[in-house]
């Protein structure tokens, strides 16, 4: 007889055995335990979402430090749950919104002008959710320069409430230039051509308008409609563009300006008034949220050369001069015996000494009283200022025509550490 085969599948089980689980049945939450439980299941889902949100930030906040960390204005006013990417009724590249509400706008001016942007188009998408202080871009200028450019408006805004909270101390800490500008643009009304969009425009960074793409084309670096950040400016001449604004950001990305070197605090007063006090606000609110800030600090030889001409010295009363020697610049004793008896007074950059320049290297209206504008150009040649017609000309210093804590830093101590 043939074996029967047997299926290697399970049966299924009888029914009608009165068989049933082991497993307790689940006892029906009460209203407040369901509503707590829902709570606790939305607070959960809360935190993961504002979890995902500050990492968001975090990495927006690292692919911007090319642009915040020389500008601090654009730091202090770096919001990132306060930036919006708006998506156009329809794309086009004509469609390039930039803006920012200030945070005294009020919420039905902001309902109101949203829908009618400056490009006209219509960001449905968004309204309701721009609120006082937000910026919006659309997926066109969605660039790293413009959001910077944004933020510097949001940071000079902060400046001026810092400022209002008492005009007085704000004066005597930063200076009468910088309080004046300040009341200039707290009332500035000209979006174009006013001091608010002059400031923000020199501190832009245009130095991705020459980036290409593989086939050679320029990358639109503020957007598809506006094409290089350098093509957006209104408020600032094409002089200023070349000159004060290639130095403005070359003296930002040395360091903070409150250690500015003396070259650097010369600049800032005959060129840009006003400019520095600003600056040196932003510097000290970042310090105070705990905004990190240029660890090589500016100025440090110079500070170290006043306090030793001016009979202070690099050593404190008592302790071990060789350890305190060597926490100063490396300096022996011997070496500072050297120095001391070459003694040098530090004096603010001079005039042009031109009697040892030939007459075919300078100008025709230069003469021995120009002053220094405080600018220089690559090579190191400074720019002076012609009394005699207000031209302006580069030419390079002879070695009479350093400035006393050059020759310090450039004869001087150098000796002074040979002797070590």
């Amino acid at each position: 007889m043939a074996e029967t085969k047997k299926s290697l599948r399970p049966k299924a089980r009888p029914k009608g055995l009165g068989l049933s689980s082991t497993r307790p049945r689940s006892r029906p939450l009460s209203d407040e335990e369901g509503m707590a439980k829902q709570e606790a299941a939305a607070v959960k889902q809360a935190q993961s979402l504002d979890q995902v949100r500050e990492f968001g930030n975090l990495e927006f906040r690292a692919d911007m430090d090319k642009q915040l960390k020389w500008n601090p204005l654009a730091r202090l006013g770096f919001e990132p749950d306060q930036s919006v990417v708006a998506r156009p009724a329809y794309n086009s590249p004509e469609m390039y919104e930039g803006m920012r509400y200030p945070y005294r706008a009020e919420q039905e001016y902001i309902d109101d002008t949203l829908s009618r942007a400056t490009s006209g188009s219509v960001y449905a998408d968004i309204a309701g959710r721009v609120k006082p202080g937000f910026v919006i871009v659309n997926s066109n200028t969605a660039k790293n320069p413009i959001w910077s450019h944004e933020y510097t408006h949001g940071g000079l805004e902060k400046i001026i409430e810092y400022l209002n909270e008492d005009k007085e101390y704000f004066k005597e800490k930063y200076g009468t230039d910088t309080v004046k500008l300040l009341e200039k643009i707290e009332v500035d009304t000209n979006t174009e051509k006013g001091p608010n969009e002059k400031l923000t425009e020199m501190l832009d960074d245009i130095s991705k308008d020459a980036d290409v793409d593989i086939s050679g084309n320029v990358i639109p670096a503020a957007g598809t409609g506006l094409g290089t950040m350098d093509k957006t400016r209104s408020a600032v001449s094409d002089h200023e563009a070349s000159t004060d604004r290639v130095q403005l950001r070359r003296n930002l990305e040395e360091g903070r300006v409150n250690d500015a070197d003396m070259s650097t605090r010369v600049f800032f007063e005959q060129n840009l008034p006003g400019y520095a006090g600003i600056f040196k606000a932003a510097e000290d609110m970042l310090e105070k949220q705990g905004e990190p800030l240029p660890s090589k600090k500016r100025g440090w030889g110079e500070q170290k050369a006043n306090k030793w001409l001016s009979g202070e010295g690099f050593f404190n009363e008592g302790g071990d001069v060789a350890t305190q020697t060597e926490e100063a610049l490396g300096w022996t004793a011997e070496g500072k015996k050297f120095a001391e008896a070459n003694p040098v007074n530090i004096k603010a950059p001079e005039g042009l000494s031109i009697k040892n320049v030939p007459a075919f290297d300078r100008p025709m209206s230069a003469g021995p009283k120009d002053k220094w504008t405080g600018r220089q150009d690559e090579l190191g040649n400074r720019e002076y200022k012609s009394q005699l017609d207000g031209s302006t000309y580069f030419i390079k210093p002879d070695a009479d025509q350093r400035t006393e804590l050059e020759k310090i830093q450039q004869d001087i101590m150098p000796s002074a550490l040979r002797l070590d």
